[in-house]
């Protein structure tokens, strides 16, 4: 071979050589990385420009939110963007953040349906889109994700049948909040599959035909609030089928902390019961809502 032509193939080797130790780890985003760049390509509004931090010339652990392991291939864990005005949707891309179990994007103005992916996202232990714009049925799979401890979907436009799969498990959830959607039907049997329930609030709705007798079954509730419901008549004469003696009260709770906490005696039988909550401070509440990752998620 000529020696020019083993000079250029040897300068070619040198200059890939060289221009691969010089470049950043970072400058081909790994898969966590390109889920939330279309996470941000689909959020319309970020008037405080939270997310400039979000580039591939900077580690995908480093952005604003984020919160990764320790790992030597890192993987988000968990994504917390609460109370920050960000319009727009939320990406099917989500679902591919397998390792994630906090996702809280509560207090914003996010639209659309929630993304039937969140469902695969099975490490999930936390997720909280409360006080959003999201509309359309909630996806039939979420309320029986794998490790789901607490579920809050309150205060959106949220319509249609509230579903539990009978294929799904919901034996791990602890704390559900849907209030003041625009759910209709009635309450699913199916609840009473998750019976490590302690809060489970579902008023505000459009919910009719009474609480079903497998409530019974979810030996832990200790507050059960259905009020603002059409058929509240119906709601509080069932309360007699419970396994627990279940009652309501129109008394008001100044706290969130202390209705979560609250365990009531029978002057009669001295059995626990549950009272439903009537209303509440909604800033209490979403404080309390956050402190629970930290107590037992």
């Amino acid at each position: 071979m000529p020696l020019p032509w083993l000079l250029i193939i040897f300068s070619s080797f040198t200059y890939k050589l060289a221009f691969s130790e010089a470049a950043p780890t970072h400058s081909v985003p790994p898969s966590d990385a390109l889920s939330l760049l279309s996470l941000k390509n689909a959020v319309s509004l970020d008037p405080s420009n939270l997310l400039s931090s979000w580039t591939p010339s900077t580690h995908h652990c480093h952005w604003y939110g984020v919160t990764c392991d320790d790992d030597v291939s890192p993987r988000i864990i968990s994504l917390s963007l609460p109370n920050n005005m960000l319009s727009g949707r939320i990406a099917e891309s989500i679902g591919k953040l397998r390792s994630l179990e906090v996702l809280e994007l509560q207090g914003n103005n996010f639209s659309g349906n929630i993304p039937t992916q969140i469902s695969r996202l099975h490490s999930l232990r936390l997720l909280n889109l409360s006080c959003n714009s999201l509309s359309g049925p909630i996806p039939n799979t979420l309320i029986g994700l794998g490790n789901l401890r607490v579920l809050d979907l309150s205060n959106n436009l949220l319509s249609g049948r509230l579903m539990i799969t009978l294929s799904g498990k919901c034996d791990t959830l602890n704390h559900l909040r849907l209030s003041h959607n625009f759910l209709t039907d009635n309450i699913p049997p199916q609840i009473g599959k998750c019976w490590n329930l302690s809060t489970l609030l579902l008023d505000g709705n459009i919910l009719q035909g009474g609480i079903p007798p497998e409530i019974g079954w979810i030996s832990e509730l200790r507050v059960l609030d259905v009020s603002r419901n059409i058929d509240e008549t119906l709601i509080e004469n069932d309360l007699g089928v419970c396994h627990a003696a279940m009652r309501c009260s129109s008394m008001e709770m100044e706290t969130w902390e202390e209705a979560a906490l609250l365990k009531m005696k029978d002057d009669e039988d001295d059995e626990p019961f549950v009272r439903c909550r009537t209303s509440c401070s909604l800033n209490a509440q979403d404080k309390e809502l956050a402190n629970w990752k930290f107590r037992d998620v």
